[in-house]
């Protein structure tokens, strides 16, 4: 699984994607096969001006089951990045356990009867 990386006002060198896609792949390496997509996104929400504004959103599909999106800020990349990949871990670990606690539900057959 290779995330697809989009960079807004960060310079994403190869070594921050590089880092990027090691953190998403040893995250969810357990769950590869059930990820159709993953997209992670990075901004600087305030440009130059410093602070806590770096974002990371990690954005992955899992298939019959709804997405899942996940954000965080931080003042340094790396660590909004180190952030939403454990958390991404986390919702995705249970919601593949919610899916299998979900039984399906049996729903009667309506027959048309001749009259």
């Amino acid at each position: 699984m290779t995330p697809t990386i989009i960079a807004k006002g960060i310079d994403a060198s190869q070594a921050l994607r590089d880092y990027i896609r090691d953190s998403v792949d040893s995250a969810l390496n357990w769950t590869q096969d059930s990820i159709h997509f993953v997209t992670v996104r990075i901004t600087d929400l305030n440009g130059p001006k410093g602070g806590k504004d770096k974002r990371c959103q990690i954005h992955l599909k899992l298939p019959g089951l709804p997405n899942v999106v996940v954000s965080e800020v931080s003042s340094s990349i790396n660590s909004a990045i180190d952030r939403a990949v454990l958390r991404t871990s986390r919702v995705v670990s249970r919601v593949l356990e919610r899916a299998k606690e979900i039984q399906p539900i049996n729903v009667p057959v309506l027959r048309r009867v001749a009259i």
